[in-house]
């Protein structure tokens, strides 16, 4: 499709083309970052719970919240906190229990925004490279007419 088209002449006379391809590295960086964050922030929440279940129920609630705290999983400070927070009355523990999940929630889907108007500009940056694409095409192909002194 574009076998024949001029990217370095399309980005000298277009700044929309340079700013599409700044938007394009900016894009690159936070998926990356993003995908490094899911990596480090996989773990074992089934294994990690298990351990903190037992520990509990064997009245060691300080170790339960050992564990939790050293799993890199979002479970880990929600239950941790669920656990530092279970002698309050209940309206405060579900306060503390909302601020740590929007906490969590916030920090899983931190630049996802920029992702997502990024990925909708995608479609305008086709747009305009394929609009360049026809134009090209179409100057080049033209007859060209000129006027000849006889």
């Amino acid at each position: 499709m574009f076998e024949n088209f001029d990217w370095i002449g399309a980005m000298r006379s277009s700044p929309v083309m340079i700013i599409i391809l700044f938007c394009s590295v900016m894009t690159l960086g936070f998926a990356m970052e993003r995908v490094i964050y899911y990596t480090k922030r996989r773990g074992n929440p089934d294994g990690v719970l298990a351990s903190a279940i037992i520990a509990v129920r064997g009245g060691n609630r300080e170790e339960a919240v050992r564990i939790l705290n050293a799993t890199s999983h979002p479970l880990g400070p929600v239950a941790s906190e669920m656990l530092r927070s279970a002698d309050l009355p209940p309206e405060a523990v579900e306060e503390k229990l909302q601020i740590a999940l929007s906490e969590q929630r916030m920090e899983l889907e931190r630049n996802l925004g920029f992702l997502g108007t990024m990925g909708n500009l995608l479609t305008v940056a086709e747009n305009h490279a394929r609009t360049l694409r026809i134009e090209t095409n179409t100057f080049r192909n033209a007859p060209h007419h000129g006027s000849r002194a006889a």
